[in-house]
């Protein structure tokens, strides 16, 4: 056995192997190691699976981060649809949009062309999208003359909310919960 990197011929045998169990060496003249398989075709093919690995975990990690920052943001904008607050307050209609408005510039920095064409999309439909919150103006003004506690009509309030959420749920465990 010769050095792969010097080619000198005295080579001294290392007690310990590979983690695949290979034979390790270290050369007498340039005290480098090296293993049975170094500078071999099948050592070359290794290295470049260990690359590829390399580079497909980078773009699964990266695709994790995109999800996870979408989601997130998707689930803001979500939120600021709502009608109502969490205690069964008429949310404003200003609030409303400028909430979906930095949700969706935050969506459009993450630099994805068929998420930057929805938000333009919906950037588009944004002053017909808030209508409803002016229609439920009006039905909350209706519902707060009637002689009910204001309490009352809050709990109210909240269990629509919550009633159109599960109405509209996608898994049907949730549509279940409400039934």
């Amino acid at each position: 056995m010769v050095c792969p990197h010097c080619s000198y011929s005295e080579i001294i045998t290392l007690k310990q192997r590979t983690t695949l169990g290979y034979e390790r060496f270290r050369c007498r003249c340039c005290g480098r190691r090296f293993n049975e398989r170094t500078g071999t075709p099948s050592d070359r093919v290794q290295q470049k699976r260990q690359v590829a690995c390399a580079k497909s975990t980078q773009a699964a990690k990266q695709a994790i981060t995109l999800y996870e920052d979408f989601s997130y943001l998707y689930r803001c904008v979500l939120a600021e649809l709502n009608v109502f607050d969490r205690y069964g307050n008429l949310r404003d209609r200003q609030q409303a949009e400028e909430g979906i408005k930095v949700c969706l510039a935050l969506i459009e920095q993450l630099k994805r062309n068929a998420i930057t064409e929805a938000v333009n999309k919906v950037r588009r439909t944004l002053p017909d999208l808030f209508h409803y919150l002016d229609v439920a103006k009006k039905v909350v003004d209706e519902f707060k003359a009637l002689p009910l506690p204001e309490e009352c009509l809050k709990a109210y309030f909240i269990a629509w909310q919550w009633g159109k959420a599960v109405r509209k749920a996608k898994k049907s465990d949730r549509k279940n919960t409400a039934q």
